[in-house]
C-alpha cells in the first residue's frame, strides 16, 4: 500500500477516535475500579444491572482555591442512575477544599467520588471541564 494510503487512513482513524471520545459515550467498569466521567456520559459496572450517568453540575459553590472563605462551599452533581430497568435521580455532593473522595450509599450500592477542576476566583469553569472520578462496589 503506498505510504500516503497509509498517512490518509491513520489520520481518519485518529479523527473517528477523537470524535467517539468527545461524544457522551458510555463504557464499562468492574466493581472498585475508577472511571472518569465528564457531563453527558455513563457508565455500566460489570455485574451489576447498573448504569450511571453524570447529567449535569446543578450547583457548584466551592470557594475558590486562590481565595479565603468563610465556608468550602460544595459543587452538586445531578446523577441518573438506571438500576435493575428502573431510573432514578439523585445528587452527589462533593465538598469544595478537598481532594478526598466523598462517600455514598444509594440503592445498595457504595460510591465513592471527587469531581475536578478546583474553581479559581478569576475563571469560571465551563460544563465541558467538570470531570467526575467515580468508584462503585
Amino acid at each position: 500500500m503506498n505510504p500516503r494510503w497509509i498517512g490518509i487512513l491513520l489520520i481518519v482513524a485518529g479523527i473517528v477516535m477523537l470524535i467517539f471520545s468527545l461524544s457522551g459515550g458510555s463504557s464499562t467498569v468492574n466493581p472498585g475500579e475508577e472511571c472518569i466521567l465528564r457531563i453527558g456520559q455513563s457508565v455500566s459496572v460489570e455485574g451489576k444491572n447498573l448504569k450511571i450517568t453524570f447529567a449535569a453540575v446543578s450547583g457548584d459553590s466551592r470557594c475558590p482555591a486562590d481565595a479565603l472563605c468563610i465556608q468550602a462551599g460544595e459543587v452538586t452533581c445531578r446523577m441518573k442512575i438506571e438500576q435493575d430497568g428502573e431510573d432514578t435521580y439523585t445528587e452527589f455532593a462533593y465538598p469544595g477544599l478537598t481532594s478526598d473522595y466523598s462517600r455514598l450509599t444509594y440503592q445498595g450500592n457504595n460510591y465513592r467520588f471527587k469531581v475536578e477542576p478546583s474553581p479559581y476566583s478569576d475563571k469560571q469553569i465551563a460544563d465541558s471541564e467538570y470531570r467526575l472520578f467515580l468508584i462503585v462496589n
